[in-house]
């Protein structure tokens, strides 16, 4: 967080100070850029798709499962034929078709509480998302105040050094 600040403050300056004609970012621009490129933002909308998934597959475990198989196969051997008594070489197929169903009738209310307990899940991500949207805004308007304020000082003490120097020419006239 500190980084970006940093990245913001120093952006600001190189801007001022290192073109021909100066681009001046207003607040809401570096409040925009801020909540764009800060990774504790979107590591909190990370968190929340994935608390959004989860409550998606709480809902999908209420229904049914079905499953569907299939399996066929060769065996090749040599037997003795019992009205002949020679060998013959035999080829026996088989194929295997399986189908299946479960469905959850009840299970104490854990569907229901794992459902509820993902919508928690994706309010308090929903809430932590806010809330660095929130904190970030806040550093950044902090900053960005602070940056205009030591402009304002600077232009102060450059007012003050012109009029410090005035009553020096002054001072040393009269003497």
């Amino acid at each position: 967080m500190k980084k970006l600040l940093i990245v913001i403050f120093s952006m600001l300056l190189f801007h001022a100070h290192g073109q021909q004609s100066p681009e001046k970012w207003s607040l809401e621009q570096c409040i925009t850029y801020a909540l764009e490129q800060n990774l504790q933002i979107q590591n909190a909308g990370l968190s929340l798709e994935n608390s959004e998934i989860g409550l998606e597959q709480a809902r999908w475990n209420r229904l049914p499962n079905i499953t569907a198989g299939g399996s066929a196969g060769n065996r090749y051997g040599r037997s003795i034929d019992p009205t002949t008594n020679l060998f013959v070489d035999t080829r026996v197929g088989n194929i295997g078709f399986q189908a299946g169903s479960n469905v959850v009738l009840f299970q104490g209310g854990q569907l229901t509480n794992a459902i509820n307990q993902n919508k928690a899940a994706v309010l308090a991500a929903q809430n932590n998302m806010e809330a660095a949207e929130f904190t970030v805004s806040t550093n950044v308007a902090t900053s960005y105040l602070n940056v205009l304020f030591a402009k304002a000082q600077l232009e102060n003490a450059l007012s003050q050094v012109a009029n410090t120097q005035r009553q020096l020419q002054q001072t040393t006239r009269l003497v």
